[in-house]
């Protein structure tokens, strides 16, 4: 039997990890970058593990042991309802995926090194280039896609994510054109389990390589890139898929993104501080909302991590689960969902998992992982100290997610990477470096303002009796009285098999787009059925329905205004605040038929590419302050 794959930090001191932007600038890194990827990616590859047809592997399919673990069991766990290692809907969403990042950053930089010791050794590269290779690959570190930077608005997809080839530096530094890795991943072999999706034509069983936005041939799809930048930018693939206003995708995107700083910095009591790290984790929050705050104000990193898994993969790759860790963008999207993990942390150190929740009742309660993985039971209890299978730090001992915790010297075992800077009105936002109370008052402030929210920390009021509750008697410190302004949160809970895929909820006033909550899931959850986890109903195609599975919860922001109101900015929702308080009745949406046909309405949509169907509407019931 082979030793465990050991995980460790990469290099021996702490480097940033470059937005892909700011890589391909760098000639050196970027050819050793581009060059270890697509070395990876080759069938065959040795060290297995490291290998991208195994990494790929660990997320979903083909549920098997990933050969860095070879003493765990070959088999997923029989009370799983899950066959992938991945944790999602869950407290571990932000640390399991830290370390499978570590993972593949280190096994590029091991192969980059690999090949530049080569590379010397047959004279291929020589006096004064030497330094300059050994440094580019001593600081080389995995790259970060940064969805939430306003060039993705303006622009989608950075080009070098959709380019088939790309230009680097070879041999005696002479220019040469390869495949570009960050493209497509070629499959040696169609991972088992990666079934054919007939009624949604989504062939993952059939398709030889990873596609993003593919029309719905079964052999030979092409990629439709323009409807994917048009997701990215706008929220739809159409030209105009609906009357946005000024409120499109990507505003709606980074809002939420504004919205993991709007947290209060000190919980009330530090029983709390487990619940607070709980709704920002994940999206099947099970701690009761902390006092005072009330589950409404709170925002998840892992909803708008679905987002972007949705509006980039179409009905490709990206937008199921089993599948989604085989496409190269997969490590690119979840380092910048590292980075915001790391920024939160940096300002809110006090919230983590710790030993569980206190409920209701005052207990302490375990945390529980509802469809459990490859290796843990559906519900088992974890916490901070669940072992992050199949990810070893030792022969003997996995990571734990107090392994992971923080990026500063001395916070967890060493991980020897950090984040550029965050530059906002003359702060520097460094999270590898110590931090007082004071600056994190303020970092929380600006951090909101450079992801384009502060809006959440504004108390409005409104001139209409018609909203069911008043303005507080007090405005919290720190924050700032906005006349004619009415801030609304719609919490929406959403089951994560209610349809076959990923799919999303779109909130429209007056047929008028306010924003979305994105499940990520699978098209076949029937695929692993071991009992304890509901009923599936699956068709001829091997696609499957199931009965249960996790909820996923969001709170949508809604920031309305009145006649009377000027908006912050400069910016409108076109949103009239009396109508909408009309058409709320004691916390229910209901649909309105004449003048006000889908005043407030959920529209659901299952699949973002191709032809998008309109599946339903629902009534939806809704916290309104």
């Amino acid at each position: 039997m082979s030793s465990p794959y050991i995980i460790a930090a990469s290099g021996d001191s702490v480097q940033p990890r470059l937005e892909i932007n700011d890589l391909q600038k760098n000639t050196y890194q970027f050819s050793l970058f581009v060059r270890a990827l697509n070395e990876i990616m080759k069938p065959g590859y040795q060290p297995d593990p490291a290998s991208w047809k195994q990494i790929g592997g660990i997320h979903g399919v083909p549920y098997e042991r990933w050969s860095g673990d070879p003493v765990s069991s070959d088999t997923p766990d029989e009370k799983a309802e899950w066959g992938g290692y991945c944790y999602h809907a869950s407290v571990l969403f932000p640390t399991w995926h830290r370390v499978v990042c570590l993972l593949v950053e280190q096994a590029v930089y091991n192969e980059a090194h690999k090949y530049l010791k080569e590379a010397i050794a047959a004279g291929e590269i020589t006096g004064e280039e030497q330094d300059k290779w050994q440094t580019a690959a001593a600081e080389l570190r995995f790259p970060f896609w940064d969805w939430t930077s306003p060039a993705t608005g303006k622009y989608g997809l950075p080009a070098i994510l959709h380019e088939s080839e790309v230009t680097i530096l070879g041999p005696r530094n002479k220019e040469e054109k390869v495949q570009n890795p960050l493209y497509s991943y070629k499959f040696d072999e169609i991972p088992e389990g990666a079934a054919d999706q007939n009624a949604d034509h989504k062939y993952f069983g059939s398709w030889t390589r990873t596609y993003r936005w593919p029309s719905d041939d079964r052999h030979n799809p092409t990629e439709d890139y323009d409807g994917l930048n048009r997701t990215l930018e706008k929220g739809g693939p159409d030209p105009d898929p609906v009357d946005h206003g000024q409120l499109v995708g990507f505003e709606v995107l980074r809002t939420k993104v504004a919205n993991l700083f709007s947290f209060p910095l000190k919980a009330k009591d530090p029983k709390y501080n487990s619940a607070y790290w709980d709704y920002f984790s994940n999206t099947n929050p099970s701690a009761p909302a902390p006092a005072s705050t009330g589950s409404a104000g709170l925002s998840s990193l892992e909803e708008p991590h679905n987002k972007i898994h949705v509006d980039v993969g179409g009905r490709g790759h990206m937008s199921d689960n089993d599948v989604a860790g085989f496409d190269p963008l997969f490590f690119l999207h979840h380092a910048n969902v590292d980075r915001l993990y790391a920024l939160f942390e940096y300002v809110y150190p006090q919230y983590w998992i710790k030993d569980g929740y206190v409920n209701d009742t005052g207990k302490l309660v375990d945390f529980e992982t509802s469809v459990g993985t490859f290796t843990e039971d559906a519900g088992a209890g974890i916490d901070h100290a669940t072992p992050l299978t199949p990810f070893r730090k030792a022969e003997s001992k996995y990571w734990i997610s107090d392994d992971v915790r923080g990026l500063q010297s001395g916070q967890g075992l060493t991980k020897n990477y950090t984040y550029p800077p965050i530059v906002v009105k003359g702060h520097s936002i460094e999270v590898d470096k110590p931090c007082t109370d004071a600056e994190r008052a303020t970092y929380r402030g600006l951090l909101q303002l450079y992801f384009g929210g502060n809006v959440r920390d504004k108390v409005v009021d409104s001139r209409a009796p018609l909203f069911r509750s008043p303005i507080g008697k007090e405005i919290p410190h720190g924050r700032a009285h906005l006349p004619g302004y009415r801030h609304f949160i719609i919490s929406g809970d959403l089951l994560q098999y209610a349809f076959p895929g990923s799919h999303r909820l779109e909130l429209y006033l007056d047929q008028r787009f306010i924003s979305d909550i994105t499940v990520l899931s699978r098209g076949n959850p029937a695929a692993i059925d071991k009992g304890g986890g509901g009923e599936s109903d699956a068709d001829g195609a091997g696609n499957g329905r199931r009965a249960g599975g996790a909820h996923d919860t969001e709170r949508l922001n809604v920031l309305v205004s009145d006649a009377a109101g000027s908006p912050p900015h400069g910016q409108r929702t076109g949103v009239d605040v009396d109508r909408l308080a009309r058409n709320v009745h004691t916390g229910r949406v209901t649909r309105h038929t004449g003048d006000r046909q889908h005043a407030l309405a959920w529209t659901v949509r299952s699949g973002l590419a191709g032809s998008t169907k309109l599946l339903a509407y629902v009534n939806a019931c809704v916290g309104v302050t």
